[in-house]
């Protein structure tokens, strides 16, 4: 375990993989949202210059300003209806959920570099061990593609509802949907980037694990690199759960009193505005459930590659190494959590469709 935690730890970004590199067009859309803090620079991800920070500080500043005069709103009116309630709370945990994740970008660009480091020392050992693997960007490519049709459809549910009095509740509504799909995308793609290296590992290097030294060919592992290479794919996800393990408990909050205000908020008005409103918030729910859910179970399906061609342990020798090797990749199982109360997958997108039905359900 001494070598592994050496190997691992080695830090060497102009050598190999640049995958910060091959992300840049993406993150620095993220960067204008304020939900990427670091600049790219030849594969290498280095913070930003302290002028970089006035754009968490605008953003904070937006924010903040919206409540207020959303807040002023409601003391000035004589009495707060229920729709003046749920617009105010809507609003208020959006911006929180906001400015926190920005806070989040701004603070965390040592675990970002961390991140990005074991994605490129996962390529490197790869390509050590003269396997190939590549990334295929046409996922992240059609999820911006959606986005942004996404974002064209709340373009004209501001134009269609600027008519009316409540125009700036609307506008305010949708930047908060705007800037929540972008961070949800940012969030998935790096997900995305852990997912699919886990899913090469456990089809491409687990299965050519060598236990003896009479089955080594040119093509075969041993056990030690794929503890190596596991370990810097586990690392890539503990960094990216120490950056949103807490802020991504106030994005499902966000989200999930989207859904449930704007449903109540939507009922009388046109299908396409209540989509327009709706739809949004539950698409990125079940994105990131999915993404954390999959990316979770393949990182976790290793144990079951590596035990399938563990048969026969006494006969063909070193049953001790297969046990330990196994106990490992059991003991780094991963796992997605939101502040440490509740597990990020599909069972849980399954409990929020039902808790959305049953509301919808009690509206009619």
């Amino acid at each position: 375990m001494r070598v592994l935690k050496r190997r691992v730890s080695r830090p060497n970004f102009k050598s190999y993989g640049r995958c910060a590199e091959r992300m840049k067009p993406f993150l620095l859309l993220f960067k204008l949202c304020g939900m990427f803090a670091n600049k790219i620079t030849q594969g290498q991800l280095k913070r930003c210059s302290r002028p970089i920070y006035v754009i968490c500080v605008f953003w904070v500043s937006v924010y903040v300003s919206y409540a207020c005069f959303i807040l002023s709103n409601v003391l000035k009116s004589a009495h707060i209806e229920i729709r003046t309630t749920v617009d105010l709370t809507k609003h208020l945990i959006g911006y929180i959920s906001l400015s926190v994740n920005v806070i989040a970008a701004y603070s965390s660009q040592n675990q970002f570099g961390k991140l990005f480091d074991r994605l490129d020392s996962y390529d490197h050992e790869v390509a050590r061990i003269k396997n190939e693997r590549r990334d295929n960007l046409w996922i992240p490519r059609l999820a911006t593609l959606s986005a942004t049709a996404i974002n064209l459809l709340l373009i004209s549910v501001i134009i269609y509802e600027s008519w009316t009095d409540s125009v700036f509740f609307t506008v305010s509504d949708i930047c908060t949907i705007c800037m929540h799909i972008y961070g949800t995308l940012e969030k998935s793609l790096l997900l995305y980037l852990i997912l699919i290296r886990f899913k090469h590992l456990n089809e491409k290097i687990a299965p050519k694990v060598s236990w003896t030294k009479k089955r080594r060919g040119p093509k075969t592992i041993e056990i030690l690199n794929v503890q190596i290479m596991h370990s810097m794919l586990y690392d890539a996800q503990r960094a990216f759960s120490d950056i949103y393990r807490n802020p991504l408990l106030l994005w499902f909050a966000n989200l999930m009193i989207h859904i449930l205000g704007n449903i109540h908020v939507s009922r009388n008005k046109k299908p396409l505005i209540a989509c327009a409103f709706v739809l949004p918030p539950i698409m990125q729910i079940l994105t990131l459930c999915a993404i954390c859910h999959y990316t979770a179970e393949e990182a976790n399906k290793i144990a079951c590659v590596i035990s399938g061609g563990m048969t026969a342990l006494v006969n063909s020798g070193q049953t001790m190494k297969k046990i330990e090797a196994l106990m490992y990749f059991l003991d780094t199982r991963v796992s997605f959590d939101a502040g440490g109360y509740f597990t990020i997958n599909l069972p849980l997108f399954q409990s929020i469709i039902t808790t959305v039905t049953t509301y919808f359900m009690i509206l009619i």
